[in-house]
């Protein structure tokens, strides 16, 4: 029973970490597919904004967002800062 408990909880730790990016975007991409570009560019700019793991993930939304606005400059300038985000953090495939 014990060993039991301690695999589900395990599962659930580990799943965790996955469900939190999706669940982030999950309603911007909605406003993406719906026509909402602008709207969907507001919800992820403080994510794509905020230090983390998943920041350069949030960034490739956002400017995607930006672009599909019409911003092409705020969209450029994204895409710029995850360039130099790939730098500073020495990211591998």
């Amino acid at each position: 029973m014990p060993i039991r408990s301690l695999l589900l909880a395990l599962v659930l730790v580990s799943t965790a970490g996955c469900a939190t990016y999706q669940g982030k975007v999950f309603q911007a991409r909605q406003l993406l597919q719906a026509g909402n570009p602008t709207q969907a560019a507001e919800m992820l700019k403080p994510l794509a904004l905020e230090e983390g793991k998943d920041q350069l993930v949030y960034l490739f939304d956002y400017a995607t967002a930006l672009q599909e606005s019409g911003q092409l400059k705020e969209s450029n300038d994204a895409f710029l800062l995850a360039d130099k985000l790939t730098e500073w953090k020495d990211y591998h495939s």
